[in-house]
Order: structure tokens, then C-alpha cells, then sequence
């Protein structure tokens, strides 16, 4: 039985104004605008992500307070989107400069991006330290680009434990797995799967640097256990 347009803008407005008018409105960080445009975004992006990619979540809760850094495996242009409409808190994304196309630059500002340059990345630390001493979640897609070819897990790129460590932020674990490999965000939203994400677990900072490479190796490891693929090994030397 199909759903004429009546009966789906209806629940397209429900499903706004129960956003907007949210007792649990996030209020530990973000600016408001920033609040309020996911309060109004999330519950149209989930309708999509349900019709589309017959989206769900699968695993426990995260903290409701505290500086948290949020990380998964990266296999499409809908990750954020994935890890957005699902947390309740606001996520504040690191990504790359280059894929910032300046057309898009009120969208990032809106959502409150933070950009990552190759070249320092003095502030993108400095932002990143701000937000989660401000007690805001950060999120990173610690491979740093879509694994090619998919089906395992890539190297970590550097300053992910440095980062948690020096916060003692929690690192909460999500993979996704069913969705097409695709870098192209706005083809991603469209194409249908069956999405699925899951919290594998929540992990507290390593205590020392000492204790940093070992600490983002049983990230990887948890990871691809999770999702049962192998997991790349570290460049020698």
C-alpha cells in the first residue's frame, strides 16, 4: 500500500515539530543555532535514512555530559550523517579543508565544522581542546579517508590519542557496515541499503604517550572484530 503526499507531509511535520519542541533539547554544548538546526534536520534526515537505507542503531547509550570523541570507520558520504541523527548530542566534525567546497561555507559554519589542513593542524587542535574542555563531542573518522578497496580497517591517522589523553575525553567506538562504498555524499543519500551502525564499545583515555599506540591499536582491533575484517598492519620503519 502506498502513502500519498497528505498522510507523508503529516508525519514529515510531526516528526519536525516533535524535534524542535524536544524536552531533551541538548543544552551542554553548541552554540544555539547550532542546537536548533539539528533539532530541525535530524528528524528529516532519519525519516530518509529509515526509507532509504533501513537505518538502525544497535548497542547502548553514550555519556550525557563530559567531553566525548566520537569515531568510526569511514565508508561513505552518509557516516556523519549516520552518527548525527542518532546522538543526541551535537557533534561537532573534524574534516578535511579540501573537501570544504567554499559554496557549501555557511553549511559549515552552520553545523560548526572544524577544517583539518595537511599542513600544522595547530588549530584544529586548538578547537578540538576548546570543545572538549567546553564538555562538547567531537567527530573524527580516525582513517581519514574511505578505505579502498572496503571490507577492512586502515592505519589510524596520528593525534587521536594525544588528543583523548590530554582531555581525558571517552572515546565512544561505532562501525557502519551496509552501506555501498561511495565518497559522493549526496549520491550516498540517495542510493538505497540497509544501513547499520553499532556502538562497539566506550573507551577511557590512555594515561600516558607511552600508552598511546597500543591504546589506538585495540581501537582498530575492536573494530574489526566488530565488523569481521582484517585489520591493516602499521607501515614499517
Amino acid at each position: 500500500m502506498t502513502m500519498g503526499p497528505e498522510p507523508m507531509m503529516s508525519i514529515v511535520w510531526m516528526s519536525v515539530r516533535r524535534g524542535m519542541l524536544s524536552p531533551n533539547l541538548p543544552k551542554y554544548s553548541g552554540t544555539a543555532s547550532h542546537r536548533y538546526t539539528l533539532c530541525v534536520i535530524r528528524p528529516l534526515v532519519r525519516l530518509l535514512l529509515w526509507t532509504v537505507h533501513r537505518a538502525r542503531v544497535d548497542g547502548g547509550k553514550l555519556p550525557t555530559s563530559g567531553g566525548l570523541i566520537v569515531i568510526a570507520n569511514h565508508v561513505s558520504g552518509i557516516d556523519a550523517l549516520l552518527l548525527q541523527t542518532w546522538c543526541a548530542r551535537p557533534i561537532r566534525f573534524l574534516m578535511d579543508r579540501a573537501q570544504m567546497h567554499p559554496i557549501a561555507g555557511w553549511l559549515w559554519r552552520l553545523l560548526r565544522i572544524i577544517p583539518v589542513d595537511d599542513a600544522g593542524g595547530s588549530s584544529t587542535l586548538r578547537e578540538s581542546l576548546r570543545e572538549l574542555a567546553q564538555g562538547g563531542v567531537i567527530g573524527i573518522f580516525p582513517e581519514g579517508q574511505i578505505a579502498r578497496p572496503p571490507g577492512r580497517i586502515q592505519v589510524f591517522r596520528p593525534g587521536l590519542a594525544a588528543l583523548a589523553r590530554k582531555t581525558r575525553a571517552a572515546v565512544a567506538v561505532y562501525v557502519i557496515d551496509g552501506v555501498p562504498p561511495c565518497g559522493n555524499p549526496f549520491v550516498s543519500l540517495f542510493r538505497p541499503s540497509r544501513a547499520r551502525m553499532r556502538l562497539v564499545m566506550v573507551m577511557v583515555p590512555p594515561l600516558s604517550a607511552e600508552e598511546d599506540e597500543p591504546w589506538t591499536l585495540s581501537l582498530r582491533e575492536a573494530m574489526g572484530e566488530a565488523l569481521r575484517v582484517p585489520v591493516d598492519t602499521l607501515p614499517s620503519g
